[in-house]
């Protein structure tokens, strides 16, 4: 009947009803492709329709379809040109789709029109501090033991690290001291970002102190999927004094509300043996920048990655051990991040002695 009366405004408004209610049935049914079909059936009669709108921007965004995603705001742009909820929107899918520039630009001009927007703010609060493309820090681990005759153990590390378009690069040095031996470990690190859904981890180190290993290397790829879920695959190789250690690890990550959770396992075969490591972290983000989190982790297991523990790994990675740690971190000014993380421990140095 619509079609047959195209100016009869009841009609029309029955049939978007019509179709925009068999669309949020079909997402209620977990019907992506249906919905979509239905709200691009409003769009035809209707092309600024916000209700059709805002449904395919989100279904085109939940799936990581950033450019479709931006389409369809522009074309809501362009019925609504000064629609805050709509330029907000194409601002984080710009942000979203690593369009870092041209999403501060499109965050400052929707703040020049509605400057009280909180979330504007935090989107270009964040890309004003992910375009500082430089960044150096020090890092400093104190370890102390409830063995009062064993001697403190101190880690101390530099860093720089570059930021560009296609992922990060940095260079670490580190400083250690152990029972009375000290050493320099040299470590590079990149991500490369290869597509909005997949991103790559590549790090190797150098030393010549048996405090760190000779030689680490490590991989990782990671896959992003729909409703904040991420999925990590990798290894982990250190050549040590007295042997060589190589490990597989898995992680499963995901993002809801303002928390992330992570569970990642090492798994380590050796000696016809298999010994594991495991690392449950939570984070709370309490402020808009992603650099503001309270953390908590608690672990079983010696892993790889653990910097502070390399000290002897090869006679310890295969004994029992617990640990629990928290941790805070800020964003002082946009430019300035601290951080602290305590830690406990309960290693088994020997068979049967902790």
């Amino acid at each position: 009947l619509a079609d047959q009366n195209p100016y009869n405004k009841k009609l029309l408004q029955s049939y978007i009803d019509e179709r925009l209610g068999a669309g949020q049935n079909f997402l209620y049914r977990q019907l992506p492709d249906s919905a979509r079909s239905e709200f691009a059936a409003v769009l035809n009669k209707m092309p600024g329709d916000t209700d059709a709108l805002h449904y395919l921007i989100n279904l085109e965004s939940a799936d990581s379809n950033y450019t479709a995603a931006i389409s369809y705001t522009d074309s809501a742009l362009k019925y609504h040109p000064a629609s805050e909820t709509f330029m907000m929107k194409k601002a984080s899918l710009l942000a979203d789709n690593k369009q870092y520039h041209e999403a501060a630009t499109y965050a400052d001009s929707l703040l020049k029109l509605y400057p009280s927007n909180i979330k504007a703010k935090a989107l270009a609060f964040d890309l004003k501090t992910r375009n500082l493309s430089h960044q150096i820090g020090i890092n400093y681990t104190y370890t102390f033991f409830g063995d009062r005759n064993v001697k403190p153990w101190n880690l101390a590390s530099v860093f720089y690290q570059k930021t560009t378009n296609w992922g990060s690069y940095d260079g670490r040095l580190d400083f250690a001291d152990r029972n009375n031996n000290a050493g320099l470990q040299l470590e590079a690190e990149s991500y490369i970002n290869h597509s909005p859904k997949y991103y790559s981890y590549v790090g190797v180190a150098f030393a010549h102190s048996i405090i760190f290993p000779k030689f680490r290397a490590a991989y990782s790829l990671t896959h992003n999927f729909q409703k904040g879920w991420e999925g990590e695959l990798g290894f982990r190789y250190l050549d040590l004094d007295s042997s060589n250690d190589f490990s597989f690890t898995a992680a499963a990550g995901k993002y809801f509300s303002d928390y992330w959770v992570n569970l990642r396992a090492f798994i380590s075969p050796q000696n016809q043996k298999i010994y594991q490591a495991y690392r449950l972290t939570l984070r709370y983000y309490y402020d808009d920048a992603k650099e503001d989190y309270i953390s908590a982790i608690i672990g079983s297991g010696t892993s790889p990655d653990d910097r502070s523990r390399y000290f002897e790994f090869a006679r310890r990675f295969s004994l029992p051990s617990a640990n629990v740690a928290l941790g805070y971190q800020k964003l002082i000014k946009a430019k300035n991040i601290i951080g602290i993380l305590a830690s406990w421990t309960n290693q088994e140095i020997e068979k049967g002695v902790r």
